[in-house]
């Protein structure tokens, strides 16, 4: 990896007594597509609001082509040409499509727009005429709106938090073309925000894992990590992996020491059980508080508990071919 296009070294921010960021230090790379994977509340958003200037660091530096920067708000931020796309939308609802996009005194194509709205319309398979009111538009439009926006004011740097959290899966597989023609075509420099393995696998070149405020792992080449490796670094070590597949079934064994079981539903990690341990037929002498986990995932449902001292057990249900675990505690 080389034309290291944005570096951070030592970056520390705190809200009161919670250290959002501990010590970050971070790369990017010129045309290529990033990955920051993490847990909920891992501080990737914190990192990015960081980066395009939402939040102050208490300490850390930051370089971008080598040269150091003070990123003291947003429009400093635009003029390095760092730009974010935040989860929440930010257009002006009321205003044309036009509007929004040439809004910005950072916009670098009020002079030819058509030309280049066509463009990027393009790539982004985008059938809307520019006179369109935002307010008309579906999320998945608006979402495409935004992202140009950042092309309009002239980013190099796309920060994209979460990008597909409203998206279908075509919308999401259209996404993920348009931004590899971003990164080959423009030499736009992409993170994508997620804590989802599957979108790390299908979008990025590069991923880097936030765990509790901490950068765990920078730098790490998608293709040649596999995802127990992430799962392990995004989580802390888990005692079982196991791949559900349709119409087959896993089994826990019961009398385990307490820790966490992950699944893996279509490249997707989902908390099965975690904390006490103990259980088992025999009784144990696990201390852990007791722990359940209940969700709905496709046509298939689970729920799972493990009781210190007790009998570990589990309720499974599934239909239409799905997967299910049973046991109690965890080896």
């Amino acid at each position: 990896m080389n034309n290291k296009i944005l570096e951070t070294k030592n970056i520390t921010k705190s809200f009161g007594t919670l250290k959002a960021l501990d010590d970050v230090s971070f790369c990017l790379y010129e045309g290529k597509i990033h990955g920051l994977l993490g847990e909920n509340g891992a501080g990737k958003s914190s990192l990015m609001n960081v980066l395009s200037g939402l939040y102050h660091p208490e300490k850390g530096s930051i370089y971008i082509k080598n040269q150091k920067h003070k990123i003291s708000n947003p429009d400093f931020a635009s003029k390095l040409g760092i730009g974010m796309v935040h989860q929440e939308f930010r257009l002006v609802e009321s205003f044309s499509i036009k509007d929004n996009l040439t809004l910005s005194k950072s916009n670098i194509y009020k002079d030819d727009f058509k030309n280049v709205y066509e463009k990027y319309s393009e790539i982004f398979a985008l059938n809307v005429r520019e006179d369109e009111i935002v307010s008309n538009l579906s999320v998945g439009e608006k979402q495409k709106i935004e992202i140009m926006k950042l092309i309009f004011n002239n980013s190099n740097i796309m920060l994209l938090d979460e990008p597909t959290a409203v998206l279908t899966p075509q919308e999401t597989h259209q996404l993920k073309n348009s931004l590899l023609t971003l990164a080959k075509e423009d030499m736009k420099t992409i993170v994508l925000i997620t804590h989802k393995l599957k979108e790390i696998r299908e979008f990025t070149e590069i991923v880097s894992v936030l765990r509790n405020g901490k950068m765990v792992s920078n730098d790490l080449l998608t293709q040649e990590v596999s995802d127990n490796e992430l799962i392990n670094l995004m989580m802390g070590e888990v005692l079982k992996i196991v791949v559900g597949q349709k119409g087959s079934a896993a089994s826990l064994k019961a009398g385990g020491g307490g820790g966490t079981f992950v699944a893996l539903l279509d490249n997707l990690p989902l908390i099965i059980a975690g904390g006490g341990g103990g259980g088992g037929n025999s009784g144990g002498n696990g201390k852990g508080a007791p722990v359940t986990e209940t969700g709905t995932t496709g046509q298939t449902s689970y729920s799972s508990s493990g009781y210190s001292g007790s009998p570990g057990y589990a309720n499974t249900s599934t239909s239409n071919g799905g997967w299910a675990c049973t046991g109690g505690g965890l080896d």
